[in-house]
């Protein structure tokens, strides 16, 4: 993302230090992996900012105070999933952000695959939203109003959600086949690159952790893969290390 690796063999952060329209000064952290949705910043889609100079040192005030009013909260996958407003209303009165994760709801809804968090809100002029976070990525209500109360959680409509993509967001994805490996000795792992894909894109290194274990132990491995992107197929080999970005 950044053409640098700033400290190699470390799991990485980024940090984006901001301030309200009050003055208020906050950090909010996205742990190397995570997705980034710059909604709840002014003027993103601009690059107007950046005029502040930060010491490095994590900051963090009470927030709270955005636009968006949390309706329902599910976590899981479009499979198997389960309703999670009650805990998360629980955890938002600390007003304290989180790193997502099984033992945050305690509850595994579907083992074995990767998970979201999808958090259903409306903004002041009755528009919805989904909010999508992946297991293991950091969650900060900044952008929910009443966060810290937990005064929220109306209901939604006990849907998972659409999981079509987006305007601004590319065609869909499909991942039709996908195998990790060397030689003979590979594996599977079109499931986990389909739980992994966000909105019909994929950003994922290729390597063990990608594939949920080494199936060549000492061996270069590669990546054989299979898509259908907008409905045209497309077939790539990548080897271990590379990044695999779609589309």
């Amino acid at each position: 993302t950044f053409g640098a690796d700033p400290h190699p063999g470390r799991v990485k952060s980024l940090r984006i230090v901001a301030t309200s329209g009050t003055g208020r000064t906050r950090t909010f952290e996205y742990t190397e992996g995570s997705w980034i949705d710059g909604a709840q910043f002014s003027g993103w889609a601009e690059g107007n900012w950046g005029q502040g100079p930060w010491g490095g040192r994590p900051g963090y005030q009470d927030g709270g105070d955005g636009e968006y009013r949390i309706l329902q909260a599910q976590y899981g996958t479009a499979q198997h999933h389960v309703d999670v407003t009650q805990r998360l209303r629980e955890l938002a009165k600390a007003d304290q952000r989180f790193q997502l994760g099984n033992g945050t709801f305690g509850v595994d809804p579907d083992r074995g695959r990767v998970k979201q968090l999808r958090i259903h809100a409306r903004d002041s002029d009755g528009r919805s939203r989904i909010f999508e976070y992946v297991e293991g990525s950091w969650v900060d209500g900044a952008q929910f109003s009443g966060w810290g109360s937990g005064e929220w959680g109306e209901g939604g409509n006990g849907d998972w959600g659409d999981d079509r993509p987006g305007p601004g967001y590319g065609a869909g994805l499909e991942i039709v086949s996908a195998e990790y490996g060397s030689g003979n000795q590979r594996i599977d792992v079109a499931q986990r690159l389909q739980d992994r894909s966000f909105k019909g894109r994929l950003n994922i290194k290729v390597d063990n952790e990608m594939a949920g274990g080494d199936p060549a132990l000492g061996r270069p491995k590669q990546l054989w893969l299979v898509v259908r992107l907008n409905g045209r197929q497309q077939r790539r080999v990548l080897n271990e290390g590379q990044y695999l970005s779609l589309p």
